[in-house]
């Protein structure tokens, strides 16, 4: 995967998980599961593979009124 180093910084980044501490005790379907889910945010692996024309949609904030 050329993008490793990028899928690192993301899992770190944003779970707070470091693969290789988890890489051995967690399934291919914990892993896949979480990557499709930092696709979809906007975050570093988001905006590496979505270019800013097809870039996720950001959550609205609801300010209550």
């Amino acid at each position: 995967m050329e993008q490793w180093a990028l899928v690192e910084f993301s899992f770190h980044q944003i779970l707070g998980v470091d693969l290789e501490d988890v890489w051995r005790r967690k399934s291919w379907r914990w892993f896949e599961t979480r990557v499709r889910g930092l696709l979809s945010i906007d975050s570093p692996l988001a905006r590496f593979f979505a270019p800013d024309e097809q870039a996720p949609p950001q959550p609205e904030v609801n300010d209550g009124g």
